[in-house]
């Protein structure tokens, strides 16, 4: 009822009018309701919305680029150091990691958009199909560990394109800074990516096999 009121009240042009936070998790919310709820009725305005999301994405993005090269920024390393979407400066968490899996050799991509589940991951290895998430306070209910609502659509989204997830919180890798403790997190993150990269789908499959034994 509730998709069947937006399709109603929300056309094409309405939803170009959205901000992109708004568009982007109604986009979210829609991928899974008529993916794993069984509603493809509602499959094509999902689609629509998605397009439009991703247009207004992308058009951020080309605009923030255009923005940098008439500002002449040329310095390579600074580039790096920063987030080519929204300027954000890496924090030490994730410069830990990003150092930890080259040490290790392993292929991954930064800060990239995953267009299937609409959600950037902070670390993606392909070969493993494996998303490594750094949470913060901001990805909490405030003075708990429970994952507030936008964390729990993303976990969701990604789960639900069978992605496999490592989430990692910002405490646990400061303990590993604080004592320069590199070889632990790449113990840590060695036993996930090679538990991965033997079989990518395994997240899926545990997820096909939960359901199942929930059926019976």
């Amino acid at each position: 009822k509730m998709v069947l009121t937006l399709q109603e009240n929300l056309s094409e042009s309405e939803l170009r009018s959205l901000g992109e936070s708004r568009i982007a998790n109604l986009a979210r919310s829609l991928k899974i309701i008529t993916g794993s709820r069984g509603m493809p009725q509602f499959k094509e305005y999902e689609q629509t919305v998605t397009k439009i999301y991703l247009d207004k994405l992308r058009l951020r993005v080309e605009r923030n680029k255009a923005k940098e090269q008439q500002q002449g920024n040329d310095d390579e390393e600074a580039n790096f150091e920063s987030s080519q979407e929204d300027g954000h400066q890496v924090s030490k968490e994730n410069l830990f990691v990003r150092e930890t899996l080259q040490e290790m050799g392993k292929e991954f991509k930064e800060e990239t958009l995953l267009e299937d589940a609409l959600f950037k991951s902070d670390f993606y290895l392909p070969k493993s199909k494996l998303v490594i998430e750094i949470n913060g306070k901001s990805h909490f209910y405030p003075y708990t560990t429970r994952f507030n609502n936008f964390s729990n659509l993303k976990m969701k989204s990604l789960y639900h394109e069978g992605y496999n997830v490592m989430n990692l919180n910002s405490w646990t890798l400061e303990g590993f800074i604080r004592h320069d403790n590199r070889a632990g997190l790449k113990d840590l993150l060695m036993k996930t990516v090679t538990t991965f990269e033997a079989n990518p789908n395994l997240t899926k499959e545990r997820q096909a096999a939960r359901k199942a034994a929930q059926r019976e």
